[in-house]
This record gives C-alpha cells, structure tokens and sequence, in this order.
C-alpha cells in the first residue's frame, strides 16, 4: 500500500510535513498524539465520507506512527548498523 501524500505538503526543501513533524516542528507527544488522532478521525468518518480512501488514509497515519515509535523494529539496516557502530534510523 503506498501511503497518502501529497506533493502540495512537501516544502522546497523536499521535507513534508511528516517529516518536519517528526524532526522537531512538534514534540515527540505531541507528533504522536497527531498521527493517533488523525488515524482515529479517518476511521470514524469512513462510512459517511469517502469509503476506502479513507482507511488508506489511516493506513498512512498508523505506518507513520508505527515507523516514528519503533524505527528499530522497522529498519532493516538497525543491526547492520549496530554491528558497524552506526546509525541507520532512516
């Protein structure tokens, strides 16, 4: 599944605003609570509003959450990394 993300949030500097949340736009709670939420919010309004599109939406939210929470667990390169006495967080 790819995630939802349009070209309109991403800034010049090719960062969009996941990636500016997670490197310091927001507090770590704070960016947590966000993608809770608007995983929450598209969940609830699925039914009444646009049907699948919006669980892929909250697909996106809950991967992001995922990813932001636990970069170890997902990282394919964390070990590799550990055992150059690197950091591949990606």
């Amino acid at each position: 599944m790819t995630e939802i993300r349009p070209g309109y949030y991403r800034g010049s500097d090719g960062q969009d605003l996941f990636d500016r949340f997670e490197t310091g736009l927001l507090t770590r709670e704070e960016t947590i609570g966000f993608y809770k939420a608007n995983a929450i919010k598209y969940l609830i309004r699925e039914d009444d509003k646009n049907g699948e599109e919006d669980l892929n939406k909250a697909l996106t939210y809950i991967g992001r959450l995922k990813r932001f929470k636990y970069p170890k667990r997902n990282n394919p390169f964390a070990k590799l990394g550990k055992a150059m006495g690197r950091a591949f967080n990606g």
